[in-house]
């Protein structure tokens, strides 16, 4: 998805013949053998509209779809993605693609889907995470929803600075004590 070496430039060869139509990042746990997230990739040799066949010519572009917040957990070690969630991911893709049985017209969805084009992925240097093109969903004050990793930075920060004052605070009281 964004090493380098050999997989970049593998990569890199697959993005400039075209050949990648979609990628999506799906949640951990959906399998018992791995609680990794994956990614699935979808290929095709033709992203034309293929002449009469209706569908949307999207050649130098590439879908990306983030659904690593779907699902839910059927178990202490298990998620499961319901009827929704796939909907909402294959109709995307249908979408994007132009077939969609309801024949809606795609549109990006912030945190959710993205269509790029080669040169925008190009300009990242063939990075193919899908985070790095959808975003983050904006919250309802309109800022963009913190990752798991701030998050955790600033409670990390908060837990230090109560130690840090449970420890003064145990430091004047055994100071009282002793007076």
């Amino acid at each position: 998805m964004f090493r380098g070496a050999a997989e970049a430039a593998i990569r890199k060869a697959m993005v400039e013949e075209d050949v990648v139509a979609c990628i999506v990042a799906l949640p951990g746990q959906l399998f018992t053998a791995t609680a990794i997230p994956f990614c699935a990739w979808f290929l095709t040799k033709d992203k034309s509209s293929r002449g009469g066949q209706g569908l949307a010519d999207r050649r130098g572009e590439t879908l990306f779809i983030d659904a690593r917040e779907l699902g839910f957990m059927a178990g202490r070690a298990h998620r499961v993605l319901s009827d929704g969630d796939l909907d909402s991911i294959t109709g995307a893709y249908r979408a994007w693609r132009g077939t969609h049985p309801a024949a809606s017209e795609y549109r990006d969805t912030p945190g959710f889907c993205c269509a790029v084009s080669t040169d925008d992925i190009r300009k990242q240097g063939y990075n193919l995470v899908p985070g790095r093109y959808v975003g983050r969903v904006a919250d309802e004050s309109g800022s963009a929803a913190k990752s798991v990793h701030d998050t955790v930075g600033e409670l990390t920060g908060e837990l230090l600075d109560l130690l840090a004052q449970a420890e003064l605070a145990g430091d004047m009281l055994r100071r009282h004590l002793d007076s």
